[in-house]
């Protein structure tokens, strides 16, 4: 992601998240990569993901917020 080249490290986090599904880091920087690309489904798997392990931290619900902004949901946003 450092780098830019985030197609290539949103491979790479998602191959992560497959072998260990409850990784925060990886999960937030999923997240994060996602967001940036634009990818509004991907964000919002990675925001899911993030709320079920730790529903009181503050990256799922922001994550779940860029989502509901790429996806125009006025509603989800509330």
């Amino acid at each position: 992601m450092a780098r830019g080249q985030l197609r290539d490290a949103a491979s790479v986090l998602d191959q992560l998240r497959r072998e260990q599904p409850g990784h925060g880091a990886g999960l937030r920087m999923a997240a994060q990569c996602a967001a940036l690309l634009g990818d509004a489904e991907g964000c919002r798997d990675a925001a899911q993901a993030l709320l079920a392990t730790d529903p009181l931290g503050a990256w799922g619900h922001l994550a779940m917020a860029a989502w509901c902004i790429m996806t125009r949901d006025d509603a989800g946003a509330d």
